[in-house]
């Protein structure tokens, strides 16, 4: 049998999925060998949150308010997006964005969180963390199978040529009795 660091005999995987097998033995089962995916290993650790790695293209972001860029797709039926923290890094092109409003984090007209403009617009990369929204006066509804998008409040901007990228740390609940 070939060591597991035999690249040739067990190539890397490049896209890992929870439905990517991993191979254990059993100690309850007379150490029999078997296998679980990573979702089941995930689970048992407790482990019930994702990160949502997206770019947001110059093109994208000319044609972000009538056209949101979907960071978290929509979970499912009765099935809702638990947004717990969300951070953009921009990197500056060679022309600012002159949006107008501030650029939004929308889920069913909900805004999760948003981005100023004033930061959007500047001459220089940023890296900043969005406060996720909601407080005892005014909590966040949180609407099931509906995704997250990223659009801006004030319409597109008419210049500006830098990148975007988000990274959304989140959890998928289960409406129901298993909530």
């Amino acid at each position: 049998m070939a060591k597991i660091s035999n690249v040739s005999a067990y190539p890397n995987i490049n896209n890992v999925s929870g439905s990517d097998y991993l191979i254990i033995t059993d100690s309850e089962n007379n150490l029999m060998t078997k296998t679980v995916t990573l979702t089941q290993v995930q689970t048992l650790f407790g482990i019930d949150t994702y990160v949502a790695h997206v770019e947001i293209t110059p093109t994208e972001l000319q044609n972000i308010a009538p056209s949101p860029k979907t960071i978290i797709a929509a979970p499912g039926a009765n099935k809702v997006i638990d947004l717990l923290s969300i951070s953009i890094y921009g990197r500056y092109g060679t022309t600012t964005y002159d949006f107008s409003g501030d650029l939004e984090f929308d889920c069913n007209s909900t805004v999760y969180a948003s981005l100023p403009a004033v930061t959007a617009n500047s001459s220089q990369d940023f890296v900043v963390k969005a406060m996720v929204g909601g407080s005892s006066a005014n909590p966040l509804a949180l609407s099931p199978n509906q995704a997250l998008g990223f659009t801006a409040s004030g319409g597109n901007p008419t210049q500006g040529d830098g990148t975007f990228f988000v990274n959304a740390y989140y959890r998928i609940l289960t409406v129901g009795t298993t909530f």
